[in-house]
């Protein structure tokens, strides 16, 4: 009687009882027969929330922006040197053309003289010899904060250990403090945002930062509203949690609103700061379990006191607002960042 077959059969038996490999042929089996595919919800165009401009300018002759519903057809000329949008909406739209008039008024406000950093320059509305007519504003070639920040997380800092973690940090912070300044400077103004986001700045090559889309933007003195919008479009995900998205009105949206919505945004980005998992081993590894809770109490404390402020319940009663308190925290990250790896 032959007992190789039967030697065969015991050593492939063996080996699916192997914990290790056992799991790995049933996950390649899954794999086959499309068990563990992902579930994800497809959400209906209609129900998405309302698109968002993106804050970036093409260098090209023309781009359209989506913001909302009122898309807008941008175009650009070069008079003494210096580069000039023509903005109209796309198919006429009254809604379009509404939003255009109110941002231009606002400026033309609060901006006078053309000579506010932070802000669009405003030449007002133009009529053509063919008949058409547009809204001139400045033309910016920059890049938009939200991608900026993109750009500073490549997949390869991810990857690497996060070496120089305090240095991205600090990166981020600068930008945040620059967007955050840029607000304040507009509520010195009198002027709710309504939809402040990092997609919202615009940050030229000199370091610059342009507050864009202030075409839902409310102007007030005191308790009076000077200056309305045709209609204020957010972004859902970034309201403060006392917000209905289903009802809201004007009054609603105050300094706070902006700063809690910025707060919310600048979270997101913070959660893709987390320290990597904590390392697992022996004493071999016991200087980079000390560095990873240092980031890591570091990364809490930030992201914690962040909300606190955005939800206004800083429990130290310090009063500070979110300029101070990026300020604090550039200053800090500076000195954390001299002498990491």
């Amino acid at each position: 009687m032959n007992s190789f077959p039967m030697r065969k059969c015991i050593f492939i038996f063996s080996l699916l009882t192997l914990p290790q490999l056992n799991a790995g042929i049933f996950t390649c089996l899954a794999k086959l027969l499309g068990f563990n595919k992902k579930q994800t919800a497809q959400v209906p165009i209609d129900d998405a929330p309302a698109a968002t401009p993106l804050a970036h300018y093409s260098p090209y002759a023309e781009r359209e922006f989506n913001g909302g519903l009122n898309r807008v057809r941008v175009t650009q000329r070069v008079e003494n040197g210096e580069k000039i949008s023509h903005r109209s909406p796309i198919n006429n739209s009254p809604e379009g053309w509404a939003a255009l008039e109110h941002q231009s008024k606002l400026l033309d406000t609060i901006n006078p003289n053309n000579d506010t950093p932070y802000l669009l320059k405003n030449y007002g509305k133009v009529e053509f010899s063919d008949g058409s007519s547009a809204y001139e504003m400045e033309y910016i070639e920059g890049e938009s904060a939200y991608s900026l920040l993109n750009r500073h997380l490549p997949e390869s800092f991810k990857k690497s250990g996060q070496k120089q973690y305090f240095t991205k940090f600090l990166a981020w912070t600068e930008v945040f403090l620059g967007s955050a300044t840029a607000l304040n400077k507009l509520h010195e103004e009198g002027v709710t945002h309504a939809d402040v986001k990092l997609a919202n700045y615009l940050v030229t090559e000199d370091g610059r930062m342009v507050i864009m889309d202030l075409s839902g933007s409310i102007l007030r003195d005191g308790n009076n509203t000077l200056l309305a919008p045709p209609r204020i479009e957010v972004t859902y995900e970034l309201l403060p949690p006392e917000l209905n998205p289903k009802a809201l009105k004007l009054d609603q949206f105050n300094f706070k609103t902006d700063e809690y919505t910025l707060c919310k945004d600048m979270e997101s980005f913070f959660i893709l700061l987390d320290p990597r998992p904590k390392p697992s081993g022996g004493w071999l590894l016991s200087s980079k379990k000390r560095l990873w809770k240092k980031r890591k109490t570091f990364y809490n404390k930030v992201k914690k006191e962040l909300m606190n402020i955005a939800l206004n319940q800083d429990p130290k009663k310090r009063k500070i607002d979110l300029v101070s308190y990026l300020q604090e925290l550039k200053t800090t990250l500076q000195v954390l960042s001299q002498n990491e790896e």
